[in-house]
Formats: C-alpha cells, structure tokens, sequence
C-alpha cells in the first residue's frame, strides 16, 4: 500500500565528501598520522569549511588552524578528538576578505585548500578540473548535468523544463535553505533527499537530523517553540521534528501561503503512550545524543527518514502531478529547513 513511511536510523560514522589528506608530522618518539576531509571541491569567500578527520595518536585534542595567504592566522581552535580517534572541525572564510589563499595548519603541516576568491559560473569551474557532479551552484540554484556532462546552475522550474527536453541527464543538487535567525543555539536542523527529480512511479527518500555544530556537550530541553503548526512525521506526534510537502515552488518568505499535502490517510490510530522526551543531551560535533526520559535514558542519532510516492485527498491515493514541489521541515526549537524536488513523467533524468 502507498503511503508515507518513517523510520529512525541509528548510523555510528558520519562520513564527508571532499577531498582526503593525510598530513604525516614526526615526533620524538613516534609518527602521528592525521588524516583531514573537508566538504567542498572548491571554496569561496563565506564559505563554512566543516572538516571530518582521524588522529591516530591517542590525542583527547587537536589544534587546527586557518591560515590566510601563507603567512597570517586568522584563527586557531582546539577540537575535541573522540575516544576512536575521529574529530570534527569547522570555519568559516571570511566574506569580505582580500585573501588568495586559505590553508588549514596543524602544527608544522599545512595543506591548502581549492579556494578561488570571486565566485566561477559553472563552466569556468570545469575548466578548472572541478568533476561536473560537484559544481558549485550560487544562492537557491540547482545543479543540472547534461548529457554531455556539462554542469549548469537554474532555477528548479526550469530543471523541469530541461529534463522534458531531454537536455539533462540528472539534478545533481538542489536548494537547501536552514533558517536559524533569532536562534542563538549550535543546533542545525539540516534536511536532504536521495535525489531532486522523480517520475510519478518512483519514490523520493527524505532525511532529517539535528546536529550539534558546537565542539561541547550541549544540552537541550524539550521545547514547544514550533515555527508552524499542522507538520509532523506521521499521526502521531512523537518527534522532535515534523515535516510538510507543498505542491508549488515556494520560499520561506510565502510558505504559509501553499497548502499542505496530506501525507498520511485519514483514520483511527493506536498511537503509542511513549513517556515524552525531557532533554537531549547531544555529543560534541554529532547528531548522536541521550534522550532523558522519566522512565529511563535511550542513546541514538536524533536522524529521521520519510518516504513520499503520493498523498491523500477526499477521493483517497493519489500520484503527484507533475511539477516542482517544495519539502518544509521544523523542529520544536524552532529552527526551519526548506528543499525542492521536481516530479515529472519523462524518462530521460
């Protein structure tokens, strides 16, 4: 039977794209590896540089710094190093700043990164080497590829119009807007889909995770500070999060304006008398977290995944038209994510 499913995923290493490097510093006594994997291909200024990395010399911390043109440190941090030796990092370039050049340093080593001062349309990062697939796009732009393995940058309505012209091949990525304004926590509610374009007969794969961006242990009691009401993960409103699908393109700034898509049918449900959550207590740089209860603690990642094939209406299942839908997710801090898939009946994405 169609219908929108959910399930909580328990996943023990968070893993980051990008490039690998090893930097090898020799000791008195010993030689320490230190393995570093930012995000991005490439960076520009006001670019977050979140880096994933493994020290493998029983350290509890590493100090990283961020390094402009070879010569000034801009900043220099301590970041916790777990008991298996990985560590997360991040920083973020200044936007303003007349720099050509941004390495990170850890001690004696240093390793540039790709970083290029003015922004490159699409085709100009090509030229550069940089693989089609990770193009950078500006603003609320999609990543289109065409046939020819050619990127391009647009708006998702004229995704849509591409791939029924047979121009595109696929939608690599698409918008993912977090709003955190007047919210001063270190959660980010960050939401991401398996793919941006789906014919009527596929379905599209919907994640959600708080993460705790902060280098401490951050506590965070449960909260009723909902953006909107009427989202959720499925009748019965367990989570700390809940999320909605529009049919329409449509921004943070008119949202309230589109009508929700009901997502699960109409009826009686047996919904589970779960003693509530009274705080999460999340590990530093990690969407792993306790969840304190009055009848005792359970330990997991704070992840939740949704699936969408259809939604409901007063003459029950039905496909979704073809067209750009927008996906609006919150959780019960407040904090707001908004993304953009296409659905279409054509065969050639």
């Amino acid at each position: 039977m169609r219908s929108l499913h959910f399930a909580i995923i328990v996943i023990v290493f968070l893993v980051f794209s990008g490039i690998n490097f090893v930097f090898v510093q020799k000791a008195a006594a010993s030689v320490k590896l230190v393995f570093l994997s930012p995000d991005k291909e490439i960076y520009f200024p006001g670019d977050s540089v979140f880096i994933h990395g493994q020290d493998n010399a029983n350290d509890t911390s590493i100090t990283i710094g961020l390094e402009k043109d070879h010569k000034v440190m801009v900043s220099s941090e301590d970041f916790l190093v777990l008991k298996n030796g990985t560590f997360y990092a991040n920083f973020t370039l200044p936007r303003d700043s007349d720099a050509k050049y941004w390495s990170l340093v850890s001690g004696s080593l240093r390793q540039d990164l790709y970083f290029r001062p003015v922004y490159l349309s699409p085709l100009e990062q090509f030229r550069e080497g940089i693989e089609s697939s990770k193009t950078r796009c500006e603003g609320s732009l999609d990543l289109v590829i065409s046939h020819d393995n050619l990127p391009a940058c647009v708006k998702p309505d004229t995704a849509q119009i591409l791939i029924e012209r047979g121009w595109t091949k696929e939608i690599v990525s698409s918008t993912s807007v977090t709003k955190t304004t007047q919210i001063s926590d270190a959660l980010q509610l960050l939401l991401s889909t398996n793919s941006t374009v789906i014919t009527q007969n596929q379905t599209l794969g919907i994640d959600i995770l708080i993460n705790n961006t902060s280098q401490n242990v951050l506590v965070k009691d449960s909260q009723n500070n909902w953006p909107m009401d009427g989202l959720s993960m499925g009748p019965c409103q367990l989570d700390p999060v809940g999320i909605g699908i529009y049919e329409g393109n449509y921004t943070l700034e008119n949202i309230a304006s589109a009508r929700l898509l009901q997502l699960y049918q109409n009826g009686t449900y047996n919904c589970p008398a779960l003693t509530g959550v009274d705080s999460y207590v999340f590990e530093p740089s990690s969407d792993m977290a306790v969840l304190e209860t009055a009848n005792g603690n359970q330990t997991g990642e704070v992840r939740y995944h949704a699936s969408f094939d259809g939604f409901y209406t007063v003459d029950g299942f039905v496909l979704p038209k073809v067209g750009v839908y927008t996906i609006l997710a919150y959780d019960q801090w407040g904090h707001i994510a908004m993304q953009h898939f296409v659905v279409t009946n054509s065969t050639k994405h």
